[in-house]
């Protein structure tokens, strides 16, 4: 059995791609041997985390690392999220020692953060689809945190990410062929970019046949995703006995509570995977109002499984994961259309067939067999 080592750096709050990274090692260990380098940023320490910052790299990482490349001998790197811990450096490594590299990209932020100047990152729009930041409140400078000490490494690590990844020894992996066109338009060799969709064992969930009158968001609560517009939204339509249910957390939650919670609109906060899944599977519907280019729409891949609808824009690689003909994809930025399919929910019989429809459609996607497949096409194995 051919040896991978897989390399990703958590996020500090546990978020989709951690989750996806975990499902995928788990399949990957059915059929090759697996080792593992993940950690965290939240204990690197003040000084290491400056050293990093002005390096782009990580000395203890990097010991880490080769010493786990002597031991182990792996035949395959597959890189994931590396911002910031694990950093740059780990490529060098690699090269050296004439290993294949397979980089998973899960998002747009290295399209955000590859220049210090706001003019690049947002070209001629005023609005970022890859962060969903607006160029009237950073400025000149792209101020991509709060911080601009931050925002100077973060440009600095993006910079050199760019750079890195236009290498054609790295085999790039994204999750929809709308983010391959996005780095071919970037000018990104297409030959090296493969699209490999995050696995999601379907097995582990069960769809449901009954459904409580509730329509469900899960994710962050910020201007970003659109919140606001889909609440006002959901009060316009004809769903008089239907409750939205808003699940999770974010820098908007506190506001649209006290101007929009009543008894059909409920916040519920944040709340763990397993009960999130649960509202999920007896929802009527999901429903997502994002203004952002998103990757693989887990809320939406989970609720599929689930045998529950979703509605939302056609945007970025979203309706890759639905029937071409799926009648719940609304036009993005069109508050009419996104009025009328929410209201399409009323269709009973609509509904029934396109619930149906989409958990068979989805297996088709994300079959094992299939994403194993697709990785032992690219390994060569």
């Amino acid at each position: 059995m051919k040896k991978i080592l897989i390399l990703h750096n958590q996020y500090i709050e546990r978020g989709g791609e951690d989750i996806a990274v975990e499902r995928e090692i788990n399949l990957l260990k059915e059929k090759y041997i697996v080792e593992e380098i993940i950690v965290n940023n939240k204990n690197t320490g003040f000084l290491n985390t400056i050293t990093i910052f002005l390096t782009n790299s990580n000395y203890k990482i990097n010991k880490i690392v080769e010493e786990k490349l002597d031991n182990f001998q792996p035949d395959f790197i597959y890189i994931h999220n590396l911002w910031f811990t694990i950093s740059l450096g780990v490529f060098k490594l690699f090269f050296k020692r004439n290993i294949p590299i397979y980089l998973k990209i899960h998002n747009f932020r290295y399209f955000c953060t590859r220049s210090h100047m706001s003019k690049k990152h947002f070209l001629k729009n005023t609005f970022c689809q890859a962060c969903g930041k607006s160029k009237i409140n950073l400025g000149i400078y792209n101020k991509y945190f709060d911080s601009y000490l931050k925002s100077i490494f973060v440009n600095r690590f993006g910079k050199k990410y760019i750079k890195i990844i236009s290498d054609k020894r790295i085999v790039k992996i994204v999750l929809t062929n709308f983010h391959k066109k996005f780095l071919i338009d970037l000018g990104l060799n297409d030959e090296k970019i493969n699209v490999i969709p995050n696995y999601l064992d379907l097995k582990e969930i069960n769809n449901s046949e009954s459904k409580l009158d509730n329509l469900i968001y899960a994710g962050r609560i910020s201007k970003e995703k659109g919140i606001e517009d889909l609440i006002l939204a959901f009060k316009k339509s004809n769903l008089k006995t239907t409750t939205l249910n808003l699940i999770g957390d974010g820098p908007d939650l506190e506001k649209l509570k006290e101007d929009y919670s009543n008894s059909k609109i409920i916040f519920k906060g944040t709340l763990n995977n397993h009960d999130t899944l649960k509202h999920i599977k007896n929802a009527k519907a999901v429903i997502t109002n994002t203004l952002m280019y998103e990757g693989q729409p887990t809320l939406l891949c989970e609720a599929s499984a689930l045998g529950t609808i979703s509605i939302f824009p056609d945007n970025g690689g979203i309706a890759e994961f639905f029937n071409d003909d799926y009648p719940f994809k609304f036009n993005q930025l069109n508050k009419n259309d996104l009025l009328d399919k929410i209201n399409l929910l009323e269709n009973k019989e609509l509904v029934k067939k396109e619930n149906n429809k989409i958990t068979k459609n989805l297996q088709k996607i994300l079959d094992k067999d299939r994403v194993l497949e697709n990785f032992k096409e690219i390994f060569n194995d």
